[in-house]
């Protein structure tokens, strides 16, 4: 009697292996997707001097001054991030920053200088657009895993920053995009990386991502 029930029990175990091995076939692999426009027009800087946004060659960072009056810059930039699928998950965001050999801001010799060039890098809550910003009328951000970049004394930089956290909270509230702002905004401090408009596109601003479909 127990010869006759040895074949079922062959069988059921080996349909439940074929079941499990077709229910992992049907997870989808993870996907990577690199972000690097030209002439991005979601990014640029504000400043409290003409009180207004735009791009430049240069993503400013930066509190300085013009003809003895103290200004401060702050810059914005959001990606496009719509092929995403709204129910992926997040699992890799990195943001490379290029430094450039031809600085727009401060003595536009060095892409850093100061002793408090510390900066932030926060996720903004808000929507907004180049054309129409102003420094009175910034959008809000959150301090919620803000990225605090450290000092440098570096004349030239470039920084690869891991940017997971606030990319998918992007994915979970919408994407507004990063903004970018020293910590003690006192004047001769500056950071800035290559832009979207500058000569050279391999160093445009890049959001890598990878997520799980």
């Amino acid at each position: 009697m127990k010869k006759t029930y040895l074949p079922i029990a062959f069988l059921s175990i080996m349909a439940a292996l074929f079941l499990f091995s077709c229910k992992k076939a049907t997870v989808n692999s993870p996907v990577t997707i690199v972000l690097q426009p030209s002439h991005n027009t979601a990014e640029g800087h504000v400043d409290d001097y003409i009180n207004t946004a735009g791009p430049d060659t240069s993503l400013e960072i930066e509190s300085w001054t013009i003809s003895g009056t103290p200004v401060n810059w702050r810059t914005y930039i959001k990606f496009d991030q719509s092929g995403i699928p709204s129910s992926a998950s997040i699992t890799s965001a990195k943001l490379y920053l290029y430094g450039q050999t031809h600085p727009a801001g401060g003595n536009t010799t060095d892409d850093n200088y100061g002793t408090a060039n510390a900066y932030h890098i926060r996720r903004v809550t808000a929507s907004w657009a180049l054309s129409t910003m102003t420094w009175s009328g910034q959008p809000t951000n959150t301090t919620t895993d803000e990225i605090i970049m450290p000092q440098t004394n570096q004349s030239i930089e470039s920084d690869t920053v891991d940017v997971t956290s606030l990319v998918s909270a992007m994915q979970v509230n919408g994407n507004y995009g990063f903004e970018m702002g020293l910590e003690n905004e006192t004047h001769y401090n500056i950071r800035q990386y290559a832009s979207s408009y500058t000569y050279n596109p391999a160093h445009y601003p890049k959001l890598v991502i990878t997520y799980q479909p």
